[in-house]
């Protein structure tokens, strides 16, 4: 508020009209500031009545005293108790925080009326005050002071009456403003928000009230408040929750308005919330229950079904040993059949042998073939070789008889030179006519032979073309012959095959069904197709299994992973639940922290997590806000501190504020530049070029205005920056004067340094404090970001409620998962059985149909062989006769061959024999005729047939006449002549050459005549025939290379003949049967059948008797499981119920079924035994939570009754009632939910409301707190008080919200329990679970944090030290003593009074919108003894530091020199007594400054 400078005090009586104010008239000013002012006046000399005359003034009628005993209406009544009605005047005149400086004076005028009442009323109703407010604001200079309102006249000595002075503020209307005693009985009035404007509280003069209900000052002040608690609840909360209730809406009258206007509605909140909890927590206690039942009832079915698996079990069981003794005499017959298969293909196999034995003869008969081919094709070339010898021979020997011919022809002529030389030319004439005519003979008898010869060869040719022709027949005849015999041979061969074959048929067919074999193939083929159908289907089936167990296996592996990843799942949602459960857990307490709820009293659940964050949320802003606030006054300091870092102030601009202030004044100003926009472009721009600082300026109207606000601004003034002020009057004419420039505080930073350096220190401290605050909101912030982010992500995850749920959910869906496992497996294995007893099927379908088409083909073959037999058969009768006619043509042919070859025999003998006389003439006439010589026709003289035989002549008698003649005469010449004697040797000797080389020619070949000669040369044709020798030596070595090989493929004939009748034998002694020959089958594909036939049925065999073996064991395996089996009484095999997949399960594994089973079904037994304890116990747990914690006695009573005869192994019929339960506890749940709704409406509305009015009243009890901090000399920020656990205080709604709804409630309960009408509710009972207090405490929980007060001593640390906590104790301990500490002295506790006096007036400045405005604190004797320099030093430091006036009333005996000294202003007053002439008159002087303290 203001300070005060002046107190008016006319015409008022007191005492019984014994002391009087005649016109006391206070100055309170030193240097013209108001100062601390110290009033002494002796005791019962009227302080209080002086105090209570100005608390009129705000406090209009306002009481005094300890009981506010002391009324104004007792200052109209006389020591005689008359009432005696006068008009006193009080007046206060105070100087307002504002710039320029202004004063206001605020005076009352009262009177008393009488009113109509009777004499023996009270005082108080006989007598009534008229009275009416007045105000009036002025400069220095101003018309009207203190002093010369017309409240009193001098001159008469007379006080102005009410009429007449109210006729004077009439009058002046103009400057005063009247305000009736109506106008201020509301706290709202218009004087009320004008003395609020003026930073004049009417709370804070309520305060100064209480605290002066007793001489004593503060001490006395909080003796009723020496604990924590109680200093807080009487003082610390009423005076926030006072001052809040001025400024801050009234939010406390709605709070208590909002509760009892609606308890017509909320009256049943508390029952319908109680029996909400009951059938919460009956909803919350019976869901395990029904949980169990559940699990109870699957526990019981699976039991049922595992007794009745058992049943099937145990039938299947019985079926399979059946089915295995059946299997058993199965097998064994497939044994012996396969016994008698192997038998045959042994047979088989040895008939093999002689089948390849009989192979190999007939390659080595092939191989016979072949060679005597080859050795045919060898003879042939030999004589070719042969021939070509001869040739190359007789061309040589023709070659030398060539030359002795030559020789021979030489001879002769030289015997005819002879004969010519001898004269023997008669004998030689007779000779030559014989010559001759022997050479004409000759010619002629040459002529015969020759053709004696042709008719030889004519003859012996048309012999040989008979012969070779009759043989050409009956080769052909003969061929004929064969052919047909060899197709009668084939053909019998054949048909003994066939037979063979039908009889080897006969042993695998049936004899009597071989008779038709085209009607058993077609029996065949029927079973083929029926059989290749089946494996079709087989295959199909197989391949459907296949796929089954394919699918199966896939859905397997797919269980088997999600089995796994179910457990992983179910780990890491275990873990997680742990993990979440804690988080969770540090979550909810975070929250609790920072909404100061009590962790244990909240339930974490999703809704509430949401709820808390929009608390935060809001709370985030709240902070966020102050946040900037303190930023933005951060940054203005910074300002500040930024640009004084040097020795000397740097300014900055701050127009704005000088406008407002001169506004403030109640003078009109503009911008410059808001002057220059209201006016015309040219106006604007002449006024930039005659001023151009106007636009950094501001305007105001004329001279006077200017001189108005140059008294009005001193105080208060900082400029950053030059502010031109310009009077429009006298811009008109340019003159020099037509701104001003006002200064100021900062002309002082400037003339004087330490004022400077004290401006820039108080820059750096609260620069530190804004910076401190800064972080700490910023931390919380941060903190309460981090909180929200959390319940976000905590949001964004699944809580661990639902983890948990879902965990219950994973772990069913593995048991699923588990026995849909086994029922695959269980599948598979069936499928498994099945595929292998269809592969077994197959395989011997397979085989039973290859055999099939063996037979089919065997028999196809052997039809299609009967039938071309059949066919044959008729052939071979025509092929039969063909023979017969054959055979005797051939005969025929035989004799006339035969006959042809005598023929030819007797001419070649006939020829022979004259060819060697012919010789024999021959020679003789080769004598006469030298180139005599006779060649018969050869092979190139083509020789026409001639069927008559040839008459063989040789030469006539007279040419044998002549022959003789001439060799008569030959010898004769001889004889006559040596020489031709001699000649005719030579020639003799050269024609017995040519004939040895004829003997020659004739040992080459007699027909050597028919041989083409060679040409060539006798060494080139001598080379020939040598190599042609070599060529026939060589073909030669190869004839009997060949002939050994002819002869060792005979020997092996011979000894395979053997072998094959060796074996033969062989296979007739072991087997009775006859060999064959398989003469068309592939003997290698018959080996590969035989041996994998043999190798399948030994094979076979082998597996038969491993089957047979496995089956007994099997018989015995299952013989031992049904024993074990049948010890279970609860089984009967008669009720089972055998499938195809239990069947499967029990061939593959029939004691593992069997374990399996029993684990199940003991399991499930136990599991049962186990849910029925739980179950039993979890019922009694129910009961029991029934009987405990349920307050409605109908439904306790209604549940216990209905769960009396409650069997525990009754699931189906327990769980239908738990149910039913469940469902009406939800339905009432629903019912008592729609019921409360409305009441619930209120409760949250009045809960957030007191929400915000707790959270006002903490942050108003910090900032209370933290104004009284005091930076010292070494520039620590020391708090005279602090809060201990200030951080456990509430910091959001959302801290107290949850703790005041539940509070509401219990409020109406007791209200309810206490009225049973609540109209009935008295004002007292609302206050005290309404009232501030309360709200406060049930805010805080009822954990108040501790006042702590600095414990000054005569060191005085508050001055320079930095505070430490040993410098602190409590307010109770300054009190009263706590623990071992004592209690405070009188000094401490007086100077601890006053500060926390200090601190809630302090505080009720903050919210007045002035930094730092005055406070007046008026005190009724606050000193008492106290006057140590460590008492008082802090008191008066921190009143200046926080801008308090002190107004101290005080007797003068009680008051020291170390008391008034430090006063500024004091006044000494005193009443007046007779010998002064003025009886009862309070006078009194002033003293400046008070008396020096003596050192």
């Amino acid at each position: 508020m203001p300070r005060i400078t002046g107190i008016r005090i006319t015409g008022c009586k007191y005492d019984g009209f014994r002391k009087y104010h005649e016109n006391s008239v206070y100055d309170l000013t030193r240097d013209g500031e108001p100062d601390h002012t110290l009033f002494t006046l002796k005791n019962q000399g009227g302080k209080g009545v002086f105090m209570q005359l100005l608390s009129q003034i705000v406090l209009p009628e306002t009481r005094w005293g300890k009981q506010g005993g002391n009324k104004i209406t007792g200052m109209f009544y006389d020591q005689k108790n008359r009432f005696r009605p006068y008009t006193f005047h009080v007046m206060i005149e105070w100087k307002l925080d504002t710039i320029p400086e202004k004063w206001l004076i605020t005076g009352i005028c009262v009177t008393a009326v009488r009113q109509n009442l009777n004499d023996d009323d009270e005082t108080e109703e006989r007598a009534g005050l008229n009275y009416f407010l007045y105000t009036y604001e002025h400069d220095k200079n101003d018309i009207f002071t203190l002093d010369n309102i017309p409240a009193y006249d001098s001159r008469t000595g007379k006080v102005t009456e009410y009429n007449e002075f109210e006729q004077f503020i009439n009058k002046y209307q103009r400057y005063f403003i009247k305000y009736s005693k109506s106008s201020v009985r509301r706290l709202d009035s218009d004087y009320y928000n004008y003395l609020k404007s003026q930073g004049i509280h009417r709370s804070e003069w309520e305060v100064l009230k209480l605290i002066n209900r007793q001489e004593g000052g503060s001490g006395n002040y909080f003796s009723r408040a020496a604990d924590n608690k109680t200093v807080f609840d009487k003082f610390i909360i009423p005076a926030i929750t006072e001052n809040m209730r001025n400024f801050s809406e009234g939010d406390q009258d709605n709070l208590k308005g909002i509760f009892k206007s609606n308890l017509s509605i909320t009256k049943n909140l508390p029952v319908l919330i109680e029996r909400e909890q009951d059938y919460r927590k009956l909803l919350n206690y019976i869901e395990p229950l029904i949980q169990l039942t559940e699990i109870g009832l699957r526990r019981q079915r699976i039991l049922n079904n595992s007794i009745q698996e058992g049943n099937n079990l145990y039938a299947g069981l019985n079926n399979r040993l059946t089915t295995i003794e059946n299997d058993i005499l199965k097998w064994k017959d497939e044994r012996d059949k396969t016994q008698a298969q192997i038998r045959e293909l042994e047979y088989e196999k040895d008939n093999l042998e002689y089948a390849r034995e009989y192979r190999r003869v007939e390659q080595l008969t092939s191989q016979k073939l072949a060679l005597d081919t080859s050795i045919n094709e060898i003879k042939d070339k030999i004589e070719e070789l042969k021939i070509d010898i001869k040739r190359y021979g007789i061309s040589e020997l023709l070659l030398k008889m060539s030359k002795l011919e030559d020789e021979k022809q030489s001879h002769i002529n030289k015997r005819e030179q002879l004969v010519k030389d001898l004269n023997l030319k008669d004998t030689e004439e007779k000779i030559q006519t014989l010559e001759i005519n022997i050479r004409s003979k000759w010619e002629n008898t040459i002529n015969r032979w020759s053709k004696i010869s042709r008719d030889h060869l004519s003859y012996e040719a048309y012999l040989n073309g008979k012969i070779n022709e009759l043989a050409r027949d009956k080769k052909r005849e003969d061929t004929a012959a064969n052919d047909e015999k060899l197709k009668i041979i084939q053909f019998q061969n054949d048909r003994n095959a066939l037979e063979n074959k039908r009889e080897e048929l006969s042993r695998i067919f049936d004899p009597v069904r071989m008779i038709l074999p085209e009607m058993l193939i077609e029996e065949l083929k029927g079973q083929d197709k029926a059989e290749k159908t089946e494996i079709e289907k087989l295959e199909k089936d197989m391949d459907n299994i296949n796929q089954k167990i394919y699918d199966c296996r896939i859905h397997q592996n797919g269980k088997e992973k999600d089995m796994k990843y179910m457990e992983s799942e179910i780990d890491k949602i275990e873990t997680e639940i742990t993990k979440l459960k804690g988080q969770e857990d540090s979550l909810k307490l975070r929250i609790a922290n920072e909404l100061n709820l009590d962790a244990l009293n909240e339930t974490y659940r999703d809704s509430w997590l949401k709820d808390r964050l929009y608390d935060l949320e809001k709370l985030i802003q709240e902070k966020e806000i102050k946040l900037d606030q303190l930023k933005q006054s951060l940054w203005e300091n910074n300002i500040d501190k930024s640009l004084n870092q040097e020795d000397y102030w740097v300014p900055n601009n701050d127009i704005l504020s000088i406008k407002n202030r001169i506004k403030g004044l109640g003078i009109n100003a503009q911008l410059g530049t808001e002057f220059l926009s209201s006016l015309g472009d040219d106006d604007k721009h002449r006024l930039i070029e005659d001023f151009p600082s106007i636009i950094h300026g501001i305007v105001i109207a004329n001279l006077q205005d200017w001189e108005l606000l140059k008294e009005n601004l001193k105080e208060n003034i900082f400029l950053r920056s030059s502010v031109p002020i310009y009077i429009r009057s006298a811009m008109q004419g340019k003159g020099k004067y037509a701104f001003e420039i006002i200064a100021g505080d900062e002309l002082e930073l400037v003339l004087n340094p330490s004022a400077y350096i004290k401006w820039k220190n108080n820059i750096l401290d609260r620069d530190g404090k804004l910076k401190d605050a800064l972080q700490v909101v910023s931390q919380n912030i941060h903190k309460l970001q981090d909180l929200a982010k959390d319940i976000k992500f905590q949001q964004d995850k699944e809580s661990s409620e639902a983890l948990y749920i879902k965990l219950k959910e994973k772990e069913e869906e593995l048991e699923k998962l588990k026995f849909d496992d086994i029922k695959l497996k269980e599948t598979i294995s069936t499928l498994q059985e099945d595929l292998k007893k269809i592969g077994c099927r197959l395989d011997n379908c397979k085989k039973q149909n290859q055999d099939t088409a063996k037979k089919i083909d065997i028999l196809s073959e052997f039809i299609e062989r009967l039938q071309q037999i059949r066919v044959r058969e008729k052939e071979i009768i025509e092929v039969e006769e063909k023979l017969k006619a054959i055979n005797l043509r051939c005969e025929r042919l035989e004799e006339q061959i035969d006959e042809y070859r005598r023929l030819k025999d007797k001419d070649v003998q006939n020829h022979v024999t004259w060819k060697i006389q012919v010789e024999t003439q021959l020679k003789e006439i080769k004598a006469i005729i030298n180139d005599a010589k006779f060649v018969e026709s050869g092979f190139k003289t083509k020789i026409v047939e001639s069927t008559s035989e040839p008459v063989y002549l040789l030469i006539d008698e007279d040419f044998t006449l002549d022959i003789s003649r001439w060799e008569s005469l030959s010898k004769d010449m001889e004889i006559r002549n040596n020489d031709i004697s001699l000649i005719n040797k030579d020639i003799e000797l050269v024609q017995q050459k040519l004939a040895d080389v004829e003997n020659d020619l004739e040992q080459i070949d007699k027909n050597w005549q028919e041989y083409e000669p060679i040409e060539g040369t006798a060494d080139t044709l001598s080379l020939k025939r040598d190599f042609i020798e070599g060529e026939l030596e060589k073909a030669g070595e190869t004839l009997i290379r060949l002939s050994k090989m002819l002869v060792k493929v005979e020997t092996k004939i011979e000894e395979a003949q053997k072998q094959l009748a060796k074996i033969q034998r062989q296979i007739k002694e072991e087997y009775d049967k006859p060999t064959q020959i398989w003469a068309d089958a592939n003997l290698d594909e018959k080996e590969y059948l035989i041996d994998k036939g043999l190798k399948d049925n030994k094979s076979f065999l082998a597996e038969t008797e491993d089957i047979i073996a496995a089956r007994e064991q099997d018989r015995n395996n299952i013989k031992d499981v049904i024993s074990d089996i049948k010890v279970y009484s609860e089984l009967d095999f008669k009720k089972g119920k055998i499938s195809e997949e239990l069947m499967i399960k029990i061939r593959e594994n029939s004691r593992q079924e069997l374990d399996l089973w029993e684990d199940k079904f003991k399991r499930s037994k136990d599991q049962l035994l186990q849910n029925h304890q739980q179950a039993g116990q979890n019922l009694q747990e129910f009961i029991d939570i029934v009987k405990k914690e349920i307050k409605d006695d109908l439904l306790k009573n209604l549940i216990l009754s209905s769960l009396q005869d409650t069997q525990i192994e009754m699931y189906d019929s327990n769980l239908v009632s738990f149910y039913t339960m469940k469902d009406h506890f939800q339905k009432e749940i629903n019912s008592i939910s729609s019921d409360k709704s409305k009441a619930e409406e209120i409760r949250n509305t009045w809960a957030e409301r007191a929400s915000r009015h707790a959270l006002a009243m903490v942050e108003s009890l910090k900032e209370m707190v933290a104004g009284m901090n005091y930076v010292n000399e070494n520039g620590y920020v020391f708090p005279l008080l602090k809060l201990k656990e200030e951080e456990e205080l509430p910091k959001n709604e959302g801290d107290v919200f949850y703790t005041l709804r539940d509070y509401f409630v219990e409020s109406i309960a007791e209200v309810v329990k206490e009225y049973e009408d609540t109209d009935d509710i008295e004002d007292e009972m609302i206050e005290k679970m309404m009232g501030d207090q309360a709200i406060f405490s049930r805010a805080v929980r009822g954990r108040y944090p501790t006042l702590m007060v600095y414990k000054m001593t005569e060191k005085n640390e508050f001055r320079y030290a930095k505070p430490h906590d040993y410098y602190y104790t409590t307010w109770e301990a300054i009190n009263k003593g706590e623990g071992d500490q004592p209690e405070g002295s009188g000094g401490q506790t007086l100077s601890i009074s006053t500060f926390v006096i200090m601190m809630l007036m302090n505080y009720k400045k903050r919210h007045f919108g002035n930094n730092n405005p005055w406070t007046v604190l008026i005190l009724d004797n606050p000193f008492g003894s106290a006057s140590g320099n460590h008492v008082l030093d802090p008191i008066f430091e921190i009143a200046d530091k926080l801008n308090f006036q002190i107004i101290a009333f005080a007797a003068p005996e009680i008051i020291k020199a170390e008391i008034s000294e430090r006063f500024p202003v004091f006044w000494a007053l005193n009443i007046g007594d007779e010998d002064s002439g003025k009886s009862g008159t309070v006078t009194g002087r002033v003293v400046h400054g008070g008396r020096v303290n003596k050192i």
